[in-house]
């Protein structure tokens, strides 16, 4: 009975803390900052690039030196933060895309929307935003490809798993983890049937080490349907 009584005490404490979790967001000069309590997300317009901070290992995911995106037009709304980005047309001045980031109150997740809102040229395909990179020795991409789970470790050369369909991969995920210290991420792809994955080599430090980065395909020549993914942070 005492057990049962703990048990019952502790599920309504976490209860309790679910019910008042809640997400912030905050403005210093152009950068932006939306988080919870498990982590933090960080637009930065000027540097053109984000980062997430997972505040339970005190990791730091941040993209590739010197690899940016266009961001621009940032608006905070509840519980993130939008913007414009360049959307690449064949034969034209790239159009626009809208791009808004999102952190739930009770997840560890960021969760991005890309929707091109007009009719603007002819489009072929693109690379999303930037890779978050694990700058770790000991971390590994882990991917179910062609009905097998594998872990390949992130700086083997050449890298065995440099592009894939969405839409042929077992289930539409790729994540990166750090096989010592236990922590790291699953990027989970809800509009897969139009994409690819690109896992490239990038420059971290004195190493160099694959990241994942998500493409987005044409359809019938034009961006289409709204596309979704997102970040979802183990610890």
């Amino acid at each position: 009975m005492k057990m049962f009584v703990v048990l019952a005490g502790l599920l309504t404490l976490q209860q309790l803390a679910l019910a008042q979790a809640r997400t912030a967001v905050t403005v210093s000069g152009s950068a932006v900052q939306v988080e919870n309590a498990f982590i933090r997300l960080t637009l930065l317009p000027e540097e053109g690039r984000f980062s997430v901070l997972d505040k339970r290992c005190r990791y730091h995911w941040q993209p590739p030196a010197g690899m940016r995106f266009a961001i621009r037009n940032v608006r905070t709304i509840a519980g993130g933060v939008s913007f414009e980005t360049d959307l690449p047309l064949r034969d034209a001045p790239p159009g626009v895309l809208h791009v808004t980031m999102t952190v739930p109150a009770q997840s560890p997740e960021v969760h991005i929307l890309a929707e091109a809102l007009q009719e603007q040229g002819t489009f072929d395909g693109m690379m999303f935003l930037a890779p978050l990179v694990l700058d770790s020795e000991d971390g590994a991409l882990v991917i179910a490809d062609y009905s097998n789970g594998k872990l390949y470790p992130l700086h083997l050369k050449p890298f065995p798993a440099v592009w894939h369909s969405l839409d042929r991969l077992d289930m539409p995920w790729v994540g990166a983890c750090d096989l010592r210290r236990g922590f790291g991420y699953a990027l989970i792809v809800e509009t897969a049937d139009d994409g690819n994955l690109h896992c490239a080599h990038r420059r971290v430090g004195e190493r160099e080490l694959a990241a994942p980065q998500i493409g987005w395909l044409a359809q019938k020549g034009r961006f289409g349907y709204p596309r979704r993914m997102y970040y979802h942070f183990a610890s």
